[in-house]
């Protein structure tokens, strides 16, 4: 009922966001009950994601790295997310939770947890691209796209440029394809050319 209560408005999201902080922070609770107050807690966290950097107890931040390191992965993503889109963040907390997501990329929430993460101007690990790669979803295709603001050059070696200009075939996938394709177009043009005809194609069909 509380998280419920989160879209009451910022000064409810903050005493919902103090009780759940509570739990998922106190040493004697269960993962069980840190990951229920952890996904209680990313509810809680949205009405803040329009309030410049808010402030929360760092603890949480570590429930977020621990929770990612067990079988509640998706808990541990979503906590991750809400900390990445409501709050600030020191160098050295997002380093650990870009290492995290990393380690738990199998993880549906943690592919959207990095995105957001690397969107903020974080970095990650190469390795990771293989595996988004793969997965060839939204969330995937967007990280990889956020990816390449920073380091384009391991989109390219990773062979992701062409995964996504054959998703711009795909009308589900082609609005992020084709962003991402002009993120890595943007420092290095000459990876994208080969697809530059079905790309024009694209964005006279999809607004921007």
């Amino acid at each position: 009922n509380l998280a419920a209560g989160a879209a009451d408005g910022v000064v409810a999201a903050r005493l919902h966001v103090a009780a759940f902080t509570a739990l998922a922070t106190d040493d004697e609770s269960s993962f069980d009950v840190k990951a229920s107050a952890a996904r209680a807690l990313a509810n809680a966290l949205r009405p803040l994601e329009d309030v410049e950097d808010e402030a929360v107890n760092p603890s949480l931040s570590q429930c977020a790295l621990e929770l990612l390191a067990s079988d509640h992965r998706e808990a541990g993503a979503s906590l991750a997310r809400a900390l990445v889109l409501a709050t600030e963040l020191d160098e050295g907390t997002v380093k650990k939770l870009s290492a995290a997501l990393v380690a738990a990329i199998d993880s549906d929430g943690a592919i959207g947890a990095l995105a957001n993460l690397l969107a903020r101007g974080a970095t990650a690990a190469p390795s990771v691209l293989p595996k988004l790669v793969a997965t060839r979803s939204q969330a995937s295709i967007v990280c990889i796209g956020n990816f390449a603001l920073k380091d384009a050059g391991a989109v390219v070696d990773c062979g992701a440029v062409p995964v996504l200009a054959d998703c711009l075939g795909d009308e589900a996938l082609r609005r992020s394809a084709c962003a991402a394709l002009r993120n890595v177009a943007a420092s290095n043009p000459g990876a994208v050319a080969p697809f530059s005809e079905a790309l024009a194609r694209v964005l006279g069909e999809v607004p921007n």
